[in-house]
């Protein structure tokens, strides 16, 4: 399937822009969520209501994306409308995006005409969690696919009897732990070492919140996975569209979970490209004689998607210098063998084969699809070479983490006059206290 129905959701959190101390924010707890109320019976008045087959209350917004309050944690939630290529996702992302800030300043003016509390906030954080709501704000992608395991034969080997969502997870798991070097949004955590304060610089808000890499539970803290193998249909048809319906039956939904909200463009481009890439590749069967030289990480448990090390994504999280070796299983003939890769490495691996696979399209197939997939693959060999070379600020326009890493450099030399180069600065940010 060339072309397929793209969507992305996303969590927001509500929160007031002011400071104010701790006891008032604790007893204000409660009128957060009637902001969050207040803000979408707001966009009602404005844009009117629709309620869909799942009897939540839509917002319908004008470019067609659409805002409600999430049925599990509640959290307020903007999607996008089914887009059918990549550049269209990345720009109804944005449009919707705009309009929510758009109205959210209206929303406060009102709030002050009315002399209410002033200046509520939504966050894109993926860390944000309060009192009543025990969870994380999400970024979901969503991707048609095939159903696979009435579709396409796999060898059967480890991969559950040849099943599509292992076989989905076997190609997708070490690509997706690789990409966060692509789309990870940036996080200052604070920990405690001694009874000291310990800040460090961390590439990614969400992937230590992720405790699997593949399941059919997306809202246990335990075992939330980075790809859910819940088997959903991709829409709801009524019983009278039985032409339609029959064609429905033929695919169905995967959600990504471990995917962050980033700003820029660059990284949602890469992000949905490079996904809904390789899983053409899997449909059209490319990784039937590629499936042992697949790179596993030795620290995910195969039949599984647990991982034996839990610090794993911790160290992944932490590699900002992207020189850290990660040791993965590789085939020989029938031998297994352990080999140390760097994430961008396998990001290199994925690329090679991405112009591999787009080579073989025929030169009638060559449309604006295509050349949508080779800048993918273009950008993701780009920023591989430059992970590579060790100048991760030549990255620093397009790449969240990079762009707030630049930006705390900026920040530390304004405020105390200290200018540090770049490479002691990136080998320092592991580590921001002593820095």
């Amino acid at each position: 399937m060339r072309n397929r129905v793209l969507g992305l959701e996303t969590e927001m959190l509500a929160s007031y822009l002011s400071f104010i101390e701790e006891a008032e924010l604790i007893s204000q707890q409660t009128k957060v969520f009637e902001m969050e109320d207040m803000f979408i019976s707001f966009l009602r008045e404005k844009f009117g209501e629709f309620f869909s087959n799942d009897f939540i209350q839509r917002v319908i917004l004008p470019n067609q994306s659409q805002v409600y309050l999430d049925t599990g944690n509640k959290f307020l939630e903007i999607c996008t409308p089914e887009c059918s290529s990549v550049k269209d996702l990345v720009l109804h992302k944005r449009v919707g995006d705009v309009i929510v800030a758009r109205d959210l300043r209206r929303f406060n003016k009102q709030l002050q005409e009315n002399n209410c509390k002033p200046d509520v906030g939504l966050y894109f954080h993926h860390m944000a969690t309060d009192n009543k709501r025990k969870g994380t704000c999400g970024c979901h992608e969503n991707y048609q696919i095939y159903q696979m395991e009435k579709d396409i034969k796999y060898p059967p080997r480890e991969l559950d009897k040849g099943e599509g969502w292992p076989v989905v997870s076997r190609v997708l798991s070490p690509f997706l732990v690789a990409r966060k070097l692509l789309e990870g949004s940036g996080l200052i955590f604070e920990s405690f070492f001694g009874g000291h304060p310990f800040l460090s610089f961390c590439i990614s808000q969400r992937m230590e919140f992720i405790k699997r890499m593949w399941g059919p539970h997306s809202s246990s803290e335990q075992e939330r996975p980075a790809i859910l193998t819940r088997d959903e249909p991709l829409t709801v048809v009524s019983t009278a569209d039985s032409f339609m319906k029959e064609e429905v039956k033929n695919f169905k939904r995967c959600q990504i979970l471990i995917g962050e909200q980033n700003w820029s463009p660059f990284c949602d481009f890469i992000k949905f490209g490079s996904v809904s890439l390789l899983f053409e590749m899997i449909e059209e069967g490319y990784f039937v004689d590629k499936e042992r030289n697949i790179p596993w990480f030795s620290s995910i448990v195969y039949s599984t998607g647990f991982f034996l090390n839990r610090d794993f994504f911790k160290k992944v999280n932490r590699d900002i210098e992207c020189q850290e070796l990660f040791f993965c299983c590789h085939y020989a003939g029938s031998v297994q063998y352990q080999k140390g890769l760097k994430l961008h490495e396998i990001l290199d691996i994925y690329s090679d084969w991405m112009f591999d696979y787009l080579s073989s399209y025929g030169s009638g197939e060559k449309d604006h699809l295509y050349l949508e997939k080779l800048e993918v693959a273009r950008k993701i060999k780009y920023a591989a070479d430059c992970f590579s070379g060790g100048d991760i600020f030549a990255l620093d326009e397009e790449i969240d983490w990079i762009i707030k890493l630049r930006w705390l450099q900026d920040l530390i030399k304004t405020e105390t006059g200290i200018e540090i180069d770049d490479k002691e600065f990136i080998s320092g940010a592991a580590n921001l206290t002593d820095l």
